[in-house]
């Protein structure tokens, strides 16, 4: 098991006690500025997070890219993207657009820290799957998370897609594994162009137990859908390593 397993160890009552402090001095909802009702609220009010939208038809039937409604006509519609780059997923599906609600709550989590808010992003993606995607969930075998690289996981404390698989397991039983880890450092995909991203992802990933995923149907986990490059390498490299079949999970991504 791989020690990344360790953000467990992340100051476990530092998020607890900003979460008390939330509610005792009455903080408001970083959307609507409505003030937080509960502790269960953690930084975005259930109202905010419940008019997030899930991604519906029509969409390219290959990466999750919402399409104009034309396409609804179409069986299994693919973007102009996907026919003309090597997609080594067999699919990719997103929960929503990282805009308003779910864009600030990805924040809160990746930049502010605040693992506490990974509990309701983990429950949008629980209900996508059991509303949207029960297909998937019969099929796979294992979720496996983006990996970051020791460095930045260190410096973060945490791997965000690392806590959203381990809520989709809490909560529907489904076994997360840790044999996909980054090897090389990258530059941060968020300031690259496409091409750019393309390159400076390659090589940078690799699977450290191949018999553990040989034939195996592979959901990948991340936070964000933006051009696939990161995800579509981590398939390149465990379909190499002989998964059967890897599709890919996000909580958002972009239009």
């Amino acid at each position: 098991m791989s020690s990344y397993k360790t953000y467990l160890t992340y100051k476990p009552y530092r998020d607890f006690f900003n979460d008390l402090m939330n509610f005792i001095f009455a903080s408001d909802c970083r959307v609507c500025k409505n003030l937080l009702s509960s502790l269960e609220e953690k930084y975005i009010c259930k109202d905010c997070f419940s008019k997030i939208e899930f991604i519906t038809s029509p969409y390219c039937d290959k990466c999750g890219k919402i399409l104009v409604e034309s396409f609804k006509e179409i069986e299994k519609p693919i973007c102009k993207d996907c026919y003309s780059l090597k997609r080594y997923f067999y699919e990719a599906r997103a929960v929503s657009i990282y805009e308003g609600a779910l864009r600030e709550g990805i924040h809160i989590l990746k930049f502010e820290k605040k693992v506490g808010i990974h509990k309701p992003l983990g429950d949008l993606l629980v209900r996508y799957l059991k509303e949207q995607q029960e297909d998937l969930i019969s099929r796979i075998d294992f979720l496996i998370p983006v990996p970051l690289h020791r460095k930045r996981f260190n410096s973060r404390g945490f791997n965000q897609a690392q806590l959203l698989c381990d809520y989709i397991e809490k909560h529907l039983n489904l076994p997360v594994i840790l044999d996909l880890q980054r090897i090389r450092w990258t530059t941060p995909q968020m300031n690259l162009g496409r091409s750019e991203r393309l390159q400076n992802i390659k090589g940078a990933f690799e699977v450290k137990n191949k018999d553990t995923i040989s034939g195996k149907q592979i959901l990948l986990v991340d936070d964000i859908f933006t051009t696939g490059a990161t995800v579509n390498e981590c398939s390149r490299v465990l379909i190499k390593a002989g998964a059967k079949q890897v599709s890919v999970l996000t909580l958002a991504r972009g239009r």
